[in-house]
């Protein structure tokens, strides 16, 4: 019994030591876990940190549950002596689920970070907060054994089995600090929220998780999902807000030519990731994203070259590996692009895109370039679709400075496109329509299929397009105001593969006035250049033009005194650039040169065109005005052997007339042309200045027809121009330097008719392919000749008139000391008299004829008429003729002064006696000599000549009877007025051949 009694005591002894023992080691285990092991783990932590580390470590408070395995940190911090704190957490807990192993499953409970504040900094040298520490932690780890011979295990095929019921981070705020710019960058990010449910390493598992974090300005970014491990895949939606773009260039604003003021961007999205198979397999969907109110500064200027109201994408998809992407419509609207262009001709954008690429230099040409080939050729080609591309109010700005005047333009830009795809065949439809800020719009409609050649089918439209806003750019070019002016474009266009580009329209450009700035006069003005449709082709390399219509076309011609234009002088001269190497130029085969470019006009009219001429290159300034000039030319091809006709006819001045009837090809005219110009009626005062030039006369009345008719063949030119003048009337000579010194007055009453009028032909033959032949001077030149042929030889010119052929009206012969007019010279006076009388505006010119021959016959005859009057004087003897001749001598000799004595004479004059005995050699006494009377009366005579005496009076009265002589007859007999003869200044002459004095005519205008 007692043994009975004692067992259960035992046992309940042995049963209370069991228990206390339990209890003492719960209780041991709670001690250690509750107490030792937070104590431990914390100052672990900070003697590893800072041993390891360098780091400060302050932690209020860490509490660990070894039933639960719950651990809490409280207010942790992490400092680092020289950086100051890197890490602060305010609270921290992890609820572990140890039963879990027993399912050989890791499981979390919850995991919670709340209130973590933490420093990134990059530093100047381009390490990291995180790479220092690891370097640290590397350095003052304990040497290892060399466990490089150790073979690594194969790594677990499968994830080990864990699960995460809550991971939660809330308020964590990340500092980020990057000292690398010259200029540091800072930013904060903060994650308000991220939670983590349900996640697991088992398959087909989904864990959920969310994401809020807030950037720079509030801008929040939220991420809301799923996440399976087993499969790998996750799916879900981001959303982000009001993100500052200003950042991108903050953040670069050492290395961007440009700052962002602002701008922000949104996105919103749906997303599906399997990382299952060997391709990745990624969805995007739903895809909204734009940027609103972005604004780009170039550095070092206050006003944008950039902005954007609104730019945005709606209804994106991005399929991969599919590689399909696509939206349902892309939306710019309110851009605002402006390009200046500084005093130095640099460009904003090209300059800004040089200094990002920290180059100047040109990209390499295409044939140096080294094309890597894809890594991924056999990818599946990407496909993108955009339904909907739309543009509203893109206001496009230029500004050029490195003008003399700056230019400004402006247009504003609206348009939409469909369809629009990288597929082959698909056509987009689009339509786009500018609104040129100073005036006129442009629209284009059709559509366009870039793959896989490109083709388009559109139309153009160019409405009061105006042109005075080109005018700083003309200006750089020549010294013009282009005042007014618009053009007007209707015309489609088309590429395709049989045809790179085509166009086919009309074309106008209206109320053109261009005044010369220099003059302050217009230089060309029209109502209105029109061509009715065109048809151009760069297949075919052919422009077509139906008809072109000029209405009042005006020019303004001038030629200055040192023989310059104005056209010319407007012209400004370019500066030439130069370089130090002349670029290599490759022989580049021209595939057109078999087929050259080809112009058609099948028409061009003018309807009351005008010009105003004016040539101060002249001693008086000639103005010439052509009004109503009306006409046409038709068929100008350049690909045509056949000639174009040209029709044309206007006013000269106030009365004159010009007609063009010509048949020409304008592109090869030294080929075949054939040009007929007829001025008629012109009014030649008007021409004054030119004839001073060209003969140093002024005219002062009269009017010329003037027929330029020129034929070129083969480059060979037969011209003839004819010239009827009528009524000229020569004004004052003028001195010109240069003029050609010809007796005018003389030429043209030469020239002239009965009527007044001169009809003069003037041929012209020369090379027009000879870069020495010219026809201002050949003109010149051939009518030099003529007129100093025809002054030359005037006499030739009568002789023609009466049919006369070779005969010579330019003199006639008298004998020496007479002024009687032989019967074959009275011939010759008559037919100079008939033909004077064709030559009313001529006076014939007898000059009193001297000559030397004169003198002895006057005295000759003076001896005669004295010898007469002694004879006559004798008494009636019966005395021989022969003696009393001799007696007459002897006596006028003798009272002669200083004569010879006659006994001398007779003596010179001696004859010998004719007897029939003739002395012998043996006789010494001379023969008997008598007197020889003929000869001895003609030496008296011929002294009797030698001593007479001519005045000077006398001769000149035998000149004058001649030259009155000469006068009477063509008056008297030839019946020609008087005002056509005159008596001119003496002339002299010499014996002709036949013994005879030649008295040569001269020949002057009328008066």
């Amino acid at each position: 019994m007692a043994s009975l009694m004692k067992s259960p005591l035992l046992i309940l002894v042995k049963t209370h030591r069991k228990t206390s023992a339990a209890v003492a080691l719960v209780a041991t285990y709670a001690a250690l876990g509750f107490l030792l092991v937070p104590w431990v783990a914390e100052r672990q932590l900070g003697s590893v940190l800072e041993s390891r580390l360098g780091l400060e470590t302050s932690l209020e408070s860490l509490y660990f549950n070894p039933f639960s395995f719950y651990l809490a940190l409280e207010e942790l911090r992490l400092t680092d002596p020289q950086e100051g704190e890197l890490l602060s957490l305010s609270h921290s807990h992890l609820n572990f689920q140890p039963s879990r192993l027993l399912l050989l499953k890791l499981q979390v409970a919850e995991l919670a970070i709340d209130g973590l504040k933490a420093k990134v900094d990059r530093y100047s040298d381009g390490s990291t907060t995180a790479s220092v520490l690891a370097t640290r932690w590397q350095e003052s780890a304990e040497p290892r054994e060399d466990t490089s011979s150790v073979q690594p295990t194969e790594e677990a095929s499968e994830l080990p089995a864990a699960e995460v019921l809550s991971l939660t981070l809330n308020e964590i705020e990340i500092v980020l600090t990057d000292a690398v710019p010259v200029t540091p960058f800072s930013t904060r990010v903060t994650l308000h929220g991220f939670q983590l449910t349900d996640f697991s390493t088992l398959e087909n598992t989904t864990g959920n998780y969310q994401l809020n974090a807030e950037f720079e300005n509030n801008a929040p970014l939220l991420i809301d999902g799923t996440l399976s491990m087993v499969p790998l895949s996750t799916n879900g939606n981001i959303s982000l807000q009001q993100f500052p773009l200003t950042m991108i260039t903050r953040y670069a604003q050492d290395t961007l030519p440009l700052t962002l003021s602002s701008g922000d961007y949104g996105l919103a999205l749906d997303y599906q990731v399997n990382l299952v198979g060997a391709v990745p397999e990624i969805s995007i969907s739903n895809l909204t994203t734009g940027i609103e109110n972005l604004v780009a500064l170039e550095n070092g200027s206050n006003s944008a070259f950039f902005s954007i109201a609104n730019m945005s994408v709606v209804g994106g998809r991005v399929e991969l590996p599919q590689n399909t992407a696509g939206a349902t419509e892309f939306a710019l609207n309110d851009v605002d692009i402006s390009a200046l262009v500084n005093e130095n001709g640099e460009v904003n954008f090209v300059r800004m895109l040089n200094q990002l690429t920290g180059s100047t230099e040109a990209a390499p040409s295409s044939s140096t370039a080294t094309v890597t080939p894809s890594d991924d050729a056999d990818s599946t080609p990407w496909q993108i679709e955009l339904t909907t591309l739309t543009v509203g109010n893109l206001s496009l700005r230029l500004q050029d400075d490195s003008l003399e005047l700056p230019l400004q333009l402006a247009a504003v830009v609206n348009g939409s496109a469909s369809d629009i795809s990288n597929q082959d065949g698909v056509a987009m439809p689009f339509n786009v329509s500018i609104d040129i800020a100073s005036g006129g719009t442009v629209n284009t409609s059709g559509q366009v299929t870039p793959f896989p050649a490109l083709a388009l089918v559109s139309s153009l439209t160019i409405d009061q397009l105006e042109l005075p806003a080109i005018q700083p750019y003309l200006n750089e070019y020549a010294s013009v105001l282009l005042e007014n002016g618009s053009v007007n474009l209707d015309t489609s266009l088309a590429i395709n593969t049989d045809d790179p580009f085509s166009a086919r329209g009309g074309f106008a450009v209206n109320a053109l006035k261009v005044t010369d700035m220099g003059l302050n006069e217009d230089l060309i003005t029209f109502e209105q250049v029109a061509i009715d449709q065109f048809d151009f082709s760069l297949a075919a390399n052919a422009l077509e033009v139906s008809e072109m219509t000029l209405d009042d076309l005006y020019a303004r011609v001038i030629i200055n005194q040192d023989g310059s234009t104005n056209i010319g002088r407007s012209i400004k001269e370019s500066t030439p650039q130069t370089t130090d190497v002349a670029p290599e130029i490759e022989a580049v085969e021209d595939e057109s040169a078999g087929n050259p470019f080809s112009i058609t006009l099948g028409k061009m009219s003018f309807n009351n065109a005008a010009a105003n001429f004016t040539d101060r290159n002249l001693p008086l300034i000639f103005d010439a005005n052509i009004r109503k000039l009306n006409g046409s030319a038709e068929g100008l091809a350049s690909n045509s052997q056949e000639a174009a006709t040209l029709s044309l006819e206007g006013q000269v001045n106030e009365f004159g007339l010009v007609q063009i009837n010509s048949s020409l090809n304008p592109f090869n005219v030294t080929q075949s042309s054939e040009i007929d110009v007829q001025f008629t009626n012109i009014e030649m005062p008007a021409l004054t200045p030119y004839v001073i030039k060209f003969a140093g006369r002024e005219i002062s009345d009269g009017s010329i027809d003037l027929g330029l008719v020129y034929e070129i063949k083969d480059g060979q030119l037969e011209a003839n121009n004819q010239m009827v003048l009528k009524d000229l009337k020569l004004g004052e000579r003028v001195d010109q330097p240069g003029a050609m010194d010809l007796p005018l007055d003389l030429a043209l009453a030469l020239l002239k008719d009965g009527n007044g009028v001169i009809d003069l032909e003037v041929p012209i033959v020369g090379d027009v392919n000879d870069p020495e032949f010219d026809f201002g001077p050949a003109i010149r030149r051939t009518l030099t000749n003529v007129l100093t042929n025809i002054v030359a030889a005037p006499f030739r010119l009568l002789s023609g008139l009466i049919g006369g052929g070779e005969t010579s009206l330019e003199s006639i012969r008298f004998l020496p000391g007479r002024s009687d007019i032989a019967p074959p010279e009275q011939q010759i006076l008559n037919q100079l008299a008939e033909a004077l009388t064709q030559r009313p505006q001529l006076m014939l010119e007898v000059p009193p004829l001297l000559a030397e021959e004169d003198t002895l016959a006057l005295k000759t005859t003076k001896v005669n008429q004295s010898i007469e009057l002694a004879l006559e004087a004798l008494p009636d003897e019966d005395s021989l003729l022969t003696e009393r001749r001799r007696i007459v001598l002897e006596t006028l000799y003798s009272e002669t002064s200083n004569p010879q004595p006659l006994i001398e004479i007779q003596q010179q004059n001696q004859l010998q006696r004719n007897e029939s005995l003739t002395p012998t050699t043996e006789t010494t006494t001379p023969p008997p000599t008598e007197l020889d009377v003929v000869a001895y009366s003609a030496d008296l005579r011929q002294r009797l000549v030698q001593a007479q005496n001519v005045s000077e009076s006398e001769l000149r009265a035998l000149a004058t009877a001649r030259a009155n002589a000469v006068v009477a007859y063509m008056t008297d007999t030839a019946e020609i007025p008087e005002v056509q003869i005159s008596i001119s200044d003496a002339a002299t002459s010499s014996l002709d051949d036949d013994g005879w004095l030649l008295m040569e005519f001269g020949l002057g205008p009328a008066n």
